[in-house]
């Protein structure tokens, strides 16, 4: 399917493209107008994976090594290796396997370290 993008950068131009070669992104710079419809040449686009953890990992957290363990079902906590305490009450999570950043953030306060 061939659509025509009207692209502002200088001048004003009119470029045809196959349009299976963008992605349209839902949303758009908050400095832009809000009517802008915004395409991405998919050969330019590098995905970026976030990093993730899983139970059994250790952590060091305010000084001390905690290993993240899972204690309910899709429920995590980090233990703190010599005392056994949990650093907080256990979080919900997705994915035990899989936790993300943001995940591991709520446990940890965003303190968490990845040791090994």
């Amino acid at each position: 399917m061939q659509v025509q993008f009207k692209v502002t950068q200088g001048k004003k131009h009119t470029v045809r493209h196959d349009i299976d070669e963008f992605y349209l992104l839902d949303t758009v710079p908050s400095n832009w107008s809000s009517d802008c419809l915004v395409a991405v040449r998919k050969s330019a686009v590098m995905v970026v994976e976030e990093p993730t953890y899983h139970i059994g990992q250790t952590f060091m957290v305010d000084g001390s090594k905690h290993l993240l363990a899972q204690v309910a079902v899709r429920s995590v906590a980090l233990i703190e290796l010599k005392t056994g305490n949990r650093y907080v009450e256990a979080r919900s999570v997705g994915y035990p396997d899989k936790i993300t950043q943001a995940e591991l953030d709520s446990i940890s306060y965003g303190k968490a370290k990845l040791i090994s």
